[in-house]
């Protein structure tokens, strides 16, 4: 699959809450060789691309939701997939998840973040987190690249993709899209980070396309 057909699939769900970045230099016709799937849920963006004709090289896919993790490692057996059991965030070590109602539902909106206007401290656990920046600079060495960044982590997404510009790892992405989750977070910190991410953003010379644009 291609990265222009990947963001046009993407973008048919809730366009309006997704925005997408692609370098400049990166035809919308290449091939996705390495897939980096942060939010995984169910798996679906791994399935299409497993399906294609030109499936990728490799794909690492992080979902630190037990219920859908380990129906990820039962369902898919594929040497080209990894599945992390843990989250993408800014340090290495453990934080709280929260849940939208409960470990078992099956609607996601699970986060790492407390302050979601719809989830509860109820049935919180403890997950490993993973430096975003540190892996990708490990796992991607050399000339490699990241041909598509896929980001849904209900509400960490600022906060991840801060320190992946910040770090410079974002160098090593061809595409990144992502989900914005404003509408459910309504404290003055998170929105604060929010526009201090898009700064930086534009200051290294990403700038962000809405969703609708690819309808």
């Amino acid at each position: 699959m291609n990265i222009g057909t990947f963001l046009d699939l993407y973008c048919q769900h809730c366009p309006e809450l997704l925005y997408w970045w692609m370098d400049e230099s990166v035809s919308p016709h290449a091939a996705i060789s390495y897939f980096l799937d942060i939010g995984s849920n169910s798996g679906q963006e791994i399935d299409w691309l497993l399906a294609d004709k030109n499936p990728p090289i490799e794909i690492h896919a992080f979902e630190p939701h037990p219920m859908f993790f380990d129906e990820l490692c039962d369902r898919i057996e594929d040497p080209r997939v990894f599945i992390y059991p843990k989250a993408f965030s800014t340090q290495n070590g453990k934080a709280k998840f929260f849940f939208k109602n409960s470990p078992t539902a099956r609607n996601g909106g699970a986060t790492l973040v407390g302050d979601k206007t719809n989830v509860s401290g109820k049935d919180a656990i403890e997950v490993t987190t993973v430096d975003s920046a540190q892996f990708i600079n490990n796992v991607f060495s050399g000339l490699q690249k990241i041909s598509v960044l896929k980001i849904d982590v209900e509400g960490a997404e600022y906060d991840i993709l801060y320190h992946l510009a910040a770090t410079g790892a974002l160098d090593k992405v061809k595409c990144l899209i992502f989900e914005d989750h404003s509408r459910k977070v309504d404290t003055k910190k998170w929105h604060d980070k929010k526009k201090a991410t898009i700064a930086l953003l534009k200051e290294i010379g990403i700038e962000l396309h809405n969703g609708k644009n690819r309808r």
